[in-house]
């Protein structure tokens, strides 16, 4: 994680909450906006979070137990 693309954020649930470098302007927009809502009590951020292929392949495949 980039230090520049990182916000220090109170109610996220991670010390830093990265946004992306390349037109992250709204999704950092929006993380502040959570941040300093008095409805929200805590949130991470989903939307960039890296998932490798084999585990995204490996959610969509029911398993037998």
């Amino acid at each position: 994680m980039r230090a520049n693309y990182a916000l220090d954020l109170q109610k996220s649930i991670y010390e830093k909450t990265a946004y992306p470098s390349n037109k992250g302007g709204f999704e950092k927009a929006f993380l502040e906006y959570l941040d300093t809502d008095s409805k929200v009590l805590k949130f991470y951020n989903y939307l960039n979070t890296y998932m490798p292929d084999w585990k995204k392949r490996k959610e969509r495949l029911e398993l037998p137990q």
